[in-house]
């Protein structure tokens, strides 16, 4: 940042903050109010450790919640003290949490839940939990699982900000039968007996079958697949 003009070298060059500490939220932007006297030809230098905060024409911008301190100086006036600015930043308070009031998976498919936050740069860090682990799991990312049949609730709670939270019903029911998978051919001795084995797929669809013979005569086929 430049500043020209003429310097008056006779009078001792005033370097102040008019705030040397302040308080902001994730997602401010803020502007240090710098008090300059005696000097009218300088260039501001901003010294930050930190990843919170970003610096650009005089302006800070809030990244992340925490504190660092923002050394400014003079350049090329080693005579003159730099000022340091120290900065919090606290995680926004979310108001409410919207999401999905109710969504129908199958057993074991997984189904990612898309949050919005009001205001929008509130904190976004959650808690997860399903009421029935049983019927449904969630983990840390959001991700909702099929566990069984039935109807559970997630509930998706504010880190900071407890009471702050919203839950969302989930049924779980059987996916359709995509097919059945068993031996396409057997060779029988008269009066042999034999156990049809078969998988019916995906995992989680409604395993019932029924059997059937094309001519009674020659086979018969037991409700539980004897034949």
């Amino acid at each position: 940042i430049f500043f020209q003009g003429c310097n008056n070298s006779n009078k001792q060059i005033i370097f102040e903050l008019q705030e040397k500490e302040v308080e902001l939220s994730v997602g401010d932007t803020y502007t240090p109010i710098i008090l300059i006297e005696n000097l009218n030809n300088y260039e501001l230098i901003y010294d930050v450790d930190s990843d919170i905060i970003t610096i650009k024409n005089d302006n800070i911008y809030c990244i992340q919640a925490g504190e660092c301190e923002v050394k400014i100086s003079i350049k090329d006036h080693h005579n003159v003290n730099s000022v340091t600015l120290k900065i919090y930043i606290y995680e926004v308070i979310p108001d409410d949490i919207i999401c999905d009031k109710e969504i129908t998976i199958f057993i074991n498919e997984e189904y990612k839940l898309i949050l919005n936050f009001i205001p929008e740069n509130a904190s976004k860090e959650v808690e997860y939990s399903s009421n029935d682990d049983n019927i449904a799991i969630v983990n840390d990312n959001g991700i909702v699982k099929g566990v069984s049949e039935g109807q559970t609730r997630i509930v998706i709670k504010s880190k900071i900000a407890p009471n702050v939270k919203t839950r969302i019903i989930v049924n779980v029911i059987k996916p359709p039968v995509e097919k059945i998978e068993t031996v396409s051919e057997i060779k029988l001795n008269y009066n042999e007996t034999y156990q049809i084995q078969w998988n019916v797929l995906p995992i989680g669809s409604n395993q019932e079958v029924s059997f059937n013979v094309s001519d009674q005569n020659i086979i018969n086929v037991s409700e539980i697949g004897i034949v």
